[in-house]
């Protein structure tokens, strides 16, 4: 626990100053650490393995992408946001424990097609008592309800989130989508779609090489 505290406080990124402003966030934050290396240990739900790693790959990659979205929620009261393919609950469960403090009145829905990882985003609901975020075994062809934010970390191409998830976004709503490099051609294809590419943001994680891109998607 102390690992994943002092690797979050020392990194001198907007992370970091966005973080030290809830304290019960980075506890909480922690205990999903804890919580992702257990289940994996068990029911390999992550090809991420190392601790260092998992902070780094999964809990704050999905941290460093909430804080552009966070700047658009003020245009959404009580903003609802979906998370496809969400796996063991990425970017879901690390963006429901900052929201908690910074917008209480937002939740989030994480669907995945496998159920055991659903399952351990339920177990994590359950233990750290969260109401505003649930979990969905299902896939996303079958999901009713409208939502103001839909994000994934892990879906295919643009072109097929939109196609078979942009039915979910309300009217006004956008797509936040997290790639690793940039995603040229898949922008290209989304030529026709309705959808048109509304901001391109360049993410820094911190220890992390890897590209990674925030794509934001509006209806034309």
């Amino acid at each position: 626990r102390h690992f994943m505290q002092k690797e979050i406080f020392e990194q001198p990124t907007v992370v970091a100053q966005t973080l030290q402003s809830y304290i019960r966030s980075v506890e909480q934050q922690v205990a999903l650490l804890d919580h992702l290396l257990h289940w994996n240990a068990l029911i390999n739900i992550s090809a991420v393995t190392a601790p260092a790693d998992m902070l780094s790959v999964h809990i704050v990659d999905s941290l460093v992408a909430l804080l552009p979205v966070l700047t658009q929620l003020n245009q959404h009261p009580s903003p609802k946001i979906l998370d496809v393919g969400t796996g063991p609950g990425l970017p879901a469960l690390p963006w429901a424990l900052v929201l908690a403090d910074k917008v209480p009145s937002a939740q989030i829905h994480a669907v995945d097609a496998i159920r055991k990882k659903t399952d351990t985003i339920v177990d994590f609901i359950q233990k750290q008592s969260l109401t505003n975020v649930t979990a969905e075994h299902a896939r996303i062809e079958s999901v009713k309800p409208k939502f103001d934010v839909l994000t994934s970390r892990a879906f295919s191409s643009l072109k097929n989130f939109v196609t078979l998830a942009g039915g979910c976004v309300k009217p006004g709503g956008f797509i936040a989508a997290l790639k690793g490099k940039m995603p040229d051609a898949e922008m290209v294809e989304l030529k026709g779609s309705g959808w048109d590419v509304a901001e391109v943001i360049r993410l820094h994680v911190p220890r992390l090489e890897a590209e990674r891109h925030l794509i934001v998607l509006r209806r034309r």
